[in-house]
């Protein structure tokens, strides 16, 4: 390019003088360029690049241009694209201190430019690996922070069950093997055991020998029979039974478990409870004695109100058997003293002697009075007996509760018998006994209910005022599988205020000295608990009561 016979400066340094050889020999891409944006000089390589990038190329010349103008060094980056390739140039203007303009050089900064987008792509990709790396950081101290509190928890839970199960009022125990209970191996018993029953929860772990050398020698057959029945998932039983202390007492436990399967399904797992009912089980052993205690004192009430009456039942017939035999002696005398003055006379034969004898004992008389004084002897005989057997059959004196067969009906009559002295004033006594079947009971309790419901009736008849113009009616039949006998009376009624009330204990309508209120209680339970059972009482007042007992003929089931 002409330089217009000019030197030129090189970099805005006056004193530099370039020739124009000079700017064709220069390698980089530099340009002379006036304010007015006029080309004044050029490299080849500047002429090169902007024949390639003419668009470029303006803006350098504008570049330049602006430089010039303001006198200020200006700089500007350039990207291109060439047969798919990027190129990055940057554009550097320096004001010419001669004033006609601006010098203007370019530099390839492609692989800077890619250099630097490199590590921009790096520092972008580190940033987000470390944003990432701290995502992550942050999700594992949230993770081990959840899993920490969750092991928190779970320790917490186990702490809080732990205590619940070390402070209940029972051993709690898990063995595992078919045989229940603590009769198979033993992998956790709880601490209370030890003062169960004298002996450390570990001395317990992995054994069985120990729970049956602890059985009480009464219960030790039952027990284990019990325990070595095949345990299937699902099964609970119960079973109360005396452990023998470290010390030697006796501990009554009741024992319930429930088989599950283990986590894989092959082993039967036994979860159970022991439960120490020593007191519960004394206390019902005294109840059971008191209750007897009271059924005997409540028998004894009952013999001691019939003792009179069948004092007077025995009494009179003994008094005339006494009277009779008075006669029979006096009878015995004339008839004797008759003999020896037949036996004085026998050798002189005086009729008249004879005669006057006979009239004087009224042998006549005797004759006919005689055979009467048998027969009286024997009904008075007869009806003492029949008290006798009564009163035997009505204590049979086997022990309460003992089941065997009996004929209720007889049963009922004997009642009757014992305890007329109650209602032979006051009523006429209706039976109508059909059971015609034995009934397994327990015959001396059976007896006690009778002779209450009997007593009670007449009672109830003797309240009326009517002296001797009452019914009482005994009745018996079978339904099915069920013995019924029914008491029924034409007495005072009971309203309907007091029906539902006459089975409580100690609830009596009588007046006081004449009733305990123990008498229908114990009936009831005797009826109900004792033969499974009911008893009933229909009523109205001023009418009579009925009062029904009904009984499973097989015994209680």
């Amino acid at each position: 390019m002409h330089a217009r016979g000019r030197a030129r400066r090189w970099r805005g340094v006056p004193e530099l003088v370039i020739p124009d050889q000079v700017w064709r020999a220069l390698p980089v891409p530099l340009v002379h360029v006036t304010a007015d944006g006029e080309l004044l000089a050029a490299t080849p390589a500047y002429l090169a690049w902007a024949s390639a990038h003419p668009d470029e190329a303006a803006r350098a010349l504008a570049l330049g241009s602006r430089s010039a103008c303001e006198h200020t060094r200006c700089t500007d980056e350039r990207r291109t694209a060439t047969g798919g390739r990027t190129a990055v140039w940057s554009l550097e203007a320096w004001p010419d201190p001669s004033g006609c303009g601006a010098v203007v050089e370019l530099h390839d900064v492609t692989d800077l430019a890619l250099r630097e987008e490199r590590l921009e792509s790096w520092a972008r990709a580190e940033r987000h690996a470390l944003r990432d790396a701290e995502e992550a950081g942050r999700v594992r101290r949230l993770e081990v922070e959840a899993l920490a509190e969750s092991r928190a928890a779970l320790r917490a839970s186990q702490r809080r069950y732990q205590r619940l199960v070390e402070h209940l009022p029972a051993v709690v125990y898990l063995t595992v093997g078919t045989s229940g209970g603590l009769g198979g191996l033993v992998e956790y018993a709880s601490p209370q055991i030890e003062e169960l029953t004298g002996f450390p929860d570990w001395r317990w772990l992995g054994a069985s020998d120990l729970w049956r050398s602890r059985l009480h020698p009464e219960d030790r057959d039952r027990v284990v029979a019990h325990a070595d029945r095949p345990l299937e998932p699902g099964d609970h039983r119960a079973i109360e039974y005396r452990l023998v202390h470290a010390d030697g007492h006796d501990v009554w436990v009741r024992e319930e478990l429930a088989a599950v399967e283990d986590g894989s399904g092959a082993t039967v797992v036994s979860q159970g409870v022991l439960l120490d009912v020593t007191e519960r089980v004394l206390a019902q052993q005294q109840h059971a004695r008191a209750e007897g205690e009271l059924q005997l004192a409540r028998k004894l009430e009952a013999v001691g109100q019939l003792a009179a009456g069948i004092a007077h039942e025995i009494n009179t017939p003994i008094q005339f058997i006494g009277d009779t035999a008075a006669f029979l002696q006096d009878a015995h005398e004339d008839l004797v003293g008759v003999l020896d003055h037949h036996r004085a006379l026998a050798c002189t034969v005086d009729e008249a002697a004879v005669r006057a004898a006979e009239e004087r004992v009224d042998l006549d008389d005797l004759r006919t009075r005689l055979p009467r004084a048998h027969e009286r002897i024997a009904d008075g005989v007869g009806r003492v007996a029949t008290i006798v057997r009564a009163m035997k059959r009505f204590s049979p004196g086997g022990p309460s509760g003992e089941l065997a067969p009996a004929d209720l009906d007889r049963m009922l009559a004997d009642t009757l018998v014992v305890a007329r002295s109650e209602y032979r004033h006051v009523a006429e006594v209706v039976t109508d006994l059909a059971l015609d079947r034995e009934v397994r009971c327990s015959p001396g309790d059976l007896g006690q209910v009778f002779l209450n419901l009997v007593v009670n009736a007449a009672q109830a008849i003797a309240a009326t005022g009517r002296a001797g113009d009452g019914t009482l009616t005994v009745r018996t039949r079978r339904e099915g599988e069920t013995a019924v006998v029914q008491v029924v009376d034409d007495g005072v009624g009971v309203d309907a205020a007091t029906l539902p009330r006459v089975f409580d204990p100690f609830f009596t309508t009588k007046e006081v000295g004449v009733g305990t209120g123990q008498g229908l209680a114990i009936a009831h339970r005797i009826v109900t608990e004792m033969h499974g059972g009911t008893i009933t009482m229909s009523s109205r007042p001023g009418e009579g009561t009925c009062v029904e007992v009904r009984l499973p003929v097989g015994g209680p089931r």
